[in-house]
């Protein structure tokens, strides 16, 4: 009991500024699980843009998907870098992933989305959202072949659907 006690103490006393610094050395993973020390400690790792400035989406686990959501949540409307590399066939893709990529259209500053051909028309539906931050942008859609079919960049998207996508 005493040692607690010290303890809490002591990181009370530790500059907010050190501790950021401090829990920006750790993985996305690791940084979840200091967060659940406590609520201070939550607020802070939550908070830390290491924590949800980059979203990757390589598979369609229950898991990926809340913590997609999670670090999307937690960013709070501040740019993200948004990658997702899944190239197989999944009902999860349509009814999850695709609406992720809508809902995060708006505050995606790097989009990089590398999908089965099947999800090409719902992707390009979800890209004619507003992307006022978006810096970067690249779409790859692959065949079940394995070879690769044609993406467009922003310019190309832009002419060739005739949308008001706000891509610069």
């Amino acid at each position: 009991m005493a040692i607690a006690g010290l303890y809490g103490r002591g990181i009370r006393r530790l500059p907010v500024e050190l501790f950021t610094r401090t829990l920006a050395l750790l993985e996305v993973q690791t940084l979840l699980t200091a967060a659940r020390v406590c609520h201070e400690w939550r607020i802070i790792a939550l908070d830390d843009p290491n924590f949800w400035r980059i979203i990757r989406i390589d598979n369609t686990s229950p898991r990926t998907l809340a913590l997609a959501d999670m670090q999307l949540r937690c960013s709070r409307a501040r740019a993200v870098d948004l990658y997702i590399d899944y190239r197989q066939q999944d009902d999860l893709v349509e009814s999850r992933v695709v609406p992720f990529i809508s809902k995060a259209l708006s505050t995606c500053r790097w989009l990089q989305v590398k999908l089965e051909s099947l999800y090409r028309l719902q992707v390009e539906k979800a890209l004619s959202s507003p992307a006022p931050f978006l810096e970067t942008f690249s779409l790859l859609v692959v065949r079940r072949d394995s070879a690769k079919a044609p993406f467009y960049t922003p310019a190309q998207y832009h002419t060739a659907h005739e949308t008001d996508c706000c891509v610069s």
